[in-house]
């Protein structure tokens, strides 16, 4: 009787559960009918609450694809539709507040329950496919809806409206005035998608095929400081408090707290209810006055400004042009903080006023992780290890880094450190190397069979020393107001017969003396030791190691080749140039090229003719 008693009052709890749960339907559903969707965001959450275990969670839903559907309160069989339809409604209140995060996690929450009525599957795959819009993934809104196209006229609209908005957007990313635009909803997804990968955590993985340049993403900054130049002002994180704090705008506030809990680090709960953070020990130690200051203006908890000012470390990305370093400040991008590192990337990222575009550098599958690099590609070694550890964190185990001895890309490792031996010529492979380029001390030793030929590392370091200094004066000559560019070219010719002792021809130092020796060729129109100078570059340069440096040599190199002739653009010059091309739109599309002819050539004729030769 008791057990009888207990049962039938559990069945009129959940009774009343479903009851309140369906209610805060019903009157969030109207709110949107209203367009109020802050009313209905509320409506929606407490029928949320009522029904679900826990809330759904941002980080663990709205970027990467749920496996597990959240824990329901109830076991009634109507529980399931009803959290559904919740899910879907606050999701489509969310997009309509422009917070397409929030959408896409209460999406995906309620796809874990695999809906079985087709009606109230089409209208997820509608709430879906509006989530993807929001961030600009117009690819995965077409897929999604396809399904349903039969059956669904909305699709069509839908679809409509997102082929205008992907129009204007790509059609605004070439670039004016010499910067990149982005579009007026500043914000495209390409065919790449957030998942969780083993041992890495989430990253970006390819959903399809791809060839080189495809377009990945186009993001806007969440929070954007033009102003930006180092951290210790803590500029950045002064808008992140202030938009976050007591003085906050509502909507922004709200779109910004969900942009944040997607980037790392992530807050994690203890047993005790207590809130820590990972990777304490990368990050920056600040003056506890300086941030103290902010939190309270802000009106915000001291461990919450804590978690903001790691957020900030973390995820910033400094903006500056590739070609000739102006600063343009530095952002929070959701979006893109979600690519993983690798020191042979497959895809770059270039900044724009306040944004960023990524584009693919080497083809790949679908199933692919599309990786950048989170520093510059000219550190090798040892020094790239301890950055990245340093700065974020990671030993890292790339296929570069974690390349077995005598494969191709570590002996490409152990080449760039390659230095001169005395004992014979580098034709004969006599060539000094060390035995691990990741030792933090290496010996180095001949590569050529019976040569027992040794270097310690303190020798290895102050040659090295020696010749950089000489390279350093060649930098500053350039930079020199009075542009002694003919007096620059004698010494760097100069300082290369001497530098030939030191370094072999593979060492990735000869990269700086190329760089400014075929600036100084240029800039005292010597035609044939600027071709020499940026020669050099281009032998040091790996098809898996694409840069910046090498486009702008290979532009250079077809500029310097056409100041040759005064009426025609020579078919050296011109097939030099399209090699530049094929390169820039590999990595950052096709817009820098025509800026880079402007900026560097004199002659408007040249500009004009050089123009002419690139794909329309």
């Amino acid at each position: 009787m008791a057990g009888e008693t207990f049962g039938r009052a559990a069945g009129e709890q959940e009774d009343a559960m479903l009851v309140a749960a369906a209610a805060s339907m019903e009157a969030g559903r109207q709110h949107l009918n209203d367009a109020l969707p802050v009313v209905a965001m509320e409506a929606f959450t407490k029928g949320i609450l009522i029904l679900l275990q826990d809330d759904v969670p941002i980080v663990d839903f709205g970027l990467a694809e749920v496996h597990q559907p959240p824990r329901l309160r109830s076991v009634n069989a109507g529980a399931i539709p009803l959290a559904v339809a919740l899910l879907t409604g606050r999701a489509n209140a969310a997009s309509r507040l422009h917070r397409p995060f929030r959408a896409l996690a209460d999406t995906y929450a309620a796809l874990a329950f695999e809906v079985a009525d087709e009606e109230q599957r089409a209208d997820v795959a509608l709430c879906l496919a509006n989530a993807f819009l929001g961030v600009g993934g117009f690819g995965a809104m077409r897929t999604v809806l396809e399904p349903f196209v039969n059956d669904w006229p909305a699709h069509y609209d839908l679809e409509d409206n997102a082929r205008r908005a992907r129009t204007r957007i790509i059609e605004n990313v070439p670039m004016a005035d010499g910067q990149l635009q982005l579009g007026r909803d500043g914000a495209f997804l390409g065919p790449i998608a957030p998942r969780r990968l083993k041992g890495k955590g989430r990253g970006m993985v390819a959903t399809e095929k791809m060839e080189p340049g495809t377009l990945l993403l186009i993001e806007s900054a969440v929070v954007y400081d033009p102003e930006f130049i180092d951290g210790k002002k803590c500029s950045l994180q002064r808008k992140v408090l202030a938009r976050v704090g007591g003085h906050g705008d509502g909507h922004d506030k709200r779109a910004l707290l969900d942009s944040l809990e997607c980037m790392y680090p992530l807050r994690r709960r203890t047993e005790e209810g207590e809130e820590e953070n990972e990777d304490d020990g990368i990050f920056e130690q600040r003056d506890c006055s300086q941030l103290q200051a902010l939190a309270e203006k802000a009106e915000i908890s001291m461990t919450d400004a804590i978690h903001c000012d790691k957020v900030v470390q973390r995820n910033r990305h400094k903006l500056e042009t590739p070609w000739n370093g102006i600063h343009l400040g530095a952002g929070l991008f959701p979006l893109s903080s979600l690519f993983n590192h690798s020191c042979s990337p497959n895809a770059s990222w270039s900044p724009t006023n306040g944004g960023l575009v990524h584009r693919l550098t080497r083809g790949v599958n679908a199933g692919d992780e599309i990786t950048i690099s989170y520093h510059a590609l000219s550190t090798f070694g040892v020094a790239r290890r301890d950055h990245l550890l340093k700065s974020h964190g990671f030993v890292c185990r790339c296929e570069r880094c974690a390349a077995q001895p005598g494969s191709n890309l570590h002996e490409q490792e152990r080449a760039s450190f390659g230095m001169v031996c005395s004992n014979g010529a580098e034709a004969e492979g006599h060539v000094m190397l060390p035995k691990d380029p990741y030792e933090d001390c290496p010996s180095y030793f001949c590569a050529a069979v019976g040569c027992d030929a040794s270097l310690s590392h303190h020798e290895a370091e102050r040659r090295i020393l020696e010749v950089g200094v000489k390279f350093d004066t060649l930098v500053d000559l350039y930079h020199d107001k009075q542009q002694q560019f003919i007096v620059g070219c004698r010494m760097a010719k100069r300082i290369e017969e001497e530098a030939r002792n030191v370094l072999a021809s593979s060492n990735h130092n000869w990269t700086l003396w190329a760089r400014v020796s075929g600036a100084l060729g240029h800039g005292g129109e010597d035609v044939q030791f600027a071709c020499h100078a940026l020669k050099k570059i281009e032998s040091l340069a790996e098809s898996h190691r694409l840069t910046v440096g090498h486009i702008a040599s290979a532009c250079k190199h077809a500029i310097v080749l056409g100041l040759s002739s005064s009426d025609v653009v020579p078919p050296e010059a011109a097939q030099k140039l399209k090699e530049a091309y094929r390169m820039q739109v590999a990595f950052s599309g096709d817009e820098n090229v025509s800026c880079f002819i402007r900026c560097y050539l004199r002659s408007p004729h040249h500009a004009a003719a050089f123009q002419e030769l690139l794909p329309q």
